[in-house]
This record gives structure tokens, C-alpha cells and sequence, in this order.
């Protein structure tokens, strides 16, 4: 985007796909730059959270989804050229949250 136009929405992009449970661990320890983005709240993520000894956590660490977006912005820098690898209890957060980071990406373009 130029300086002069708005970023674009969330909403204007597709989730990111899903993954089954083997394919997400093969493709996890796979990708050598791969980053893990733990979506839940801060409830959830006290309860437990994946390990992978290769890739960082970025732990979100919120109590509404409302406070995504924000995290997910300070996160950019460390996100930047990676692949993301999301997870969340719901599903529905995820997937609002991949459009959240695509806008993010593609606002910070150009």
C-alpha cells in the first residue's frame, strides 16, 4: 500500500488454512524458520502451552480478542519472514487472528 491509502481490512483476506494434527507437527518441525503464535487467552495459555525446541513462542497473553490486534502488531518485527505457525482452543480465533496478521503484513508493504 501507499502512505496515502488506508491499510487493508481484515476481513478482506482469507483465513489461513487449517491443519490436521500430524500435519502441523510435520510441518512445524520442518520449516527452519518457523514461528509458534500461541492465539488463546491468557486463561488458556496458563494451562499449557506447545514446546518446540527450534521455533519461539509468542505468547499472546490476552483476555479478549480485542487485544489481539495490538500483540500481534509489537509481534510484527519477530514475525517478519517467518512462517507462522497459530494455534487457539476455538478455532474462530485463529482465524480471525490470521487475517489480523495478513493485514498487518501486507499494510506494512509498499
Amino acid at each position: 500500500t501507499s502512505p496515502s491509502s488506508p491499510p487493508p481490512a481484515p476481513s478482506s483476506f482469507a483465513p489461513a488454512p487449517h491443519l490436521s494434527p500430524s500435519e502441523w507437527q510435520s510441518l512445524l518441525l520442518s520449516t527452519p524458520d518457523a514461528v509458534l503464535l500461541d492465539a488463546r487467552n491468557v486463561y488458556e495459555s496458563a494451562v499449557g502451552r506447545f514446546a518446540v525446541p527450534s521455533a519461539p513462542t509468542i505468547l499472546t497473553n490476552t483476555r479478549k480478542y480485542a487485544g489481539l490486534p495490538a500483540v500481534l502488531d509489537q509481534a510484527a518485527e519477530h514475525l517478519e519472514g517467518k512462517t507462522v505457525f497459530m494455534y487457539c482452543t476455538g478455532g474462530v480465533r485463529c482465524e480471525r487472528a490470521s487475517q489480523e496478521l495478513q493485514a498487518l503484513v501486507a499494510g506494512g508493504e509498499g
